[in-house]
């Protein structure tokens, strides 16, 4: 059970909204059963709550599509504005794809040249200077990294 406030809240819209909303027919006769009223505060069960958001949901997309498409626009044309859309957001999901294994090569390079240096570093004990070098620069992104791995 969420309040008005709550409803809004979720919706990112104001309460004077949601109660519009919920005035208007036919979603008032729907919610009617599903409301309470508690010292002045407006409580809507789970299933009113549902309604609700499907009502803004329903709302938006109305105020979207005269904006994409009108009575006059022919079918055959909508087909190829959605089939070009469709295409756009496959390729840029290969897009990210892509991104995604560079990064994930770049951050395995990364890894193998840190610890090319920490053995390098093991490799001359004696050298203090070389060691507060590393432990101070590339010992963090060693367990930065190795950190990511297991997180």
């Amino acid at each position: 059970m969420k309040t008005i406030k709550q409803i809004a809240d979720e919706l990112g819209v104001s309460k004077q909204a949601v109660h519009k909303k919920i005035k208007r027919q036919p979603l008032a006769d729907r919610l009617s059963t599903h409301l309470s009223t508690v010292d002045g505060v407006i409580y809507v069960v789970d299933a009113g709550v549902d309604m609700i958001i499907q009502a803004f949901k329903a709302s938006t997309v109305n105020q979207l599509t005269p904006h994409l498409v009108d009575d006059n626009t022919p079918s055959t044309e909508v087909d190829s504005s959605v089939d070009a859309l469709l295409s756009l957001l496959q390729e840029q999901q290969r897009t990210i794809a892509e991104q995604q294994q560079a990064i994930n090569r770049l951050t395995d390079h990364n890894k193998m040249l840190l610890e090319t240096v920490s053995d390098l570093v093991n490799q001359f004990p004696r050298r203090n200077a070389l060691k507060r070098f590393y432990y101070s620069a590339f010992y963090p992104l060693i367990i930065k990294a190795r950190k990511r791995d297991q997180g």
